[in-house]
């Protein structure tokens, strides 16, 4: 199943720029405790990692408020009134060996020989948010990852990137089909539920 190594958040509220390491999925507890002062930006850790994830419900009762996700409430409290930049939440993605071979088989079902030995173990999913003038303008969510497959290119056979098919191109989309597989595997990615049962005790 995809686990997540780690989180870089930028410009979300009063966090310029933060990378934070999470354990390996077989790390004996793998728990991550968030410690420091109050007000010192703990929550808006959390608020930020629970607003890439899912935007599950659960969570947002426990860190954000009730209903719809306001974008400009994640604008830094300095730049409020006139905010001309992007916010964004990475996360690094590792594959196991049960991934790569959804993936080759999601390349088979579609009549793909997708290239094996450079499917990458580790890629980044990125959800930014773009602003002008402190309104939000667009939002992303980037799956920065690749595969290839067997094809010809002239007389000889090559590896041959395989890329999203654009609106009104014909056939099977097999990299969003494979996106699809891994998101499925992954059930909306790793909830960080470790983080909140540490989170909920005061520390002094």
């Amino acid at each position: 199943m995809p686990s997540i190594e780690s989180f870089n958040i930028k410009k979300f509220r009063g966090i310029e720029n933060l990378t934070i390491k999470l354990p390996s999925s077989g790390a004996r507890g793998g728990v991550v405790t968030l410690l420091g002062l109050n007000e010192c930006g703990k929550t808006t850790v959390l608020e930020a990692i629970s607003n890439f994830l899912t935007r599950d419900a659960e969570m947002q009762k426990i860190f954000l408020k009730p209903g719809k996700i306001i974008p400009e409430e994640m604008i830094p409290l300095k730049d409020i009134s006139n905010f001309n930049r992007s916010i964004s939440i990475q996360a690094s993605v590792r594959l196991d060996a049960s991934d790569i071979q959804d993936i080759i088989l999601v390349g088979k079902d579609s009549g793909v020989d997708i290239v094996s030995e450079i499917i990458p173990e580790t890629f980044t999913i990125t959800q930014s948010y773009v602003f002008k003038d402190s309104v939000l303008e667009s939002t992303n969510n980037i799956w920065n990852v690749n595969f290839s497959k067997k094809g010809k290119v002239g007389r000889k056979i090559s590896n041959v990137r395989i890329a999203p098919l654009e609106e009104g191109a014909s056939g099977p989309d097999v990299w969003r089909l494979i996106v699809f597989r891994l998101r499925e595997n992954s059930h909306g990615l790793p909830s960080f539920r470790p983080f909140l049962s540490i989170f909920q005790r005061e520390f002094i």
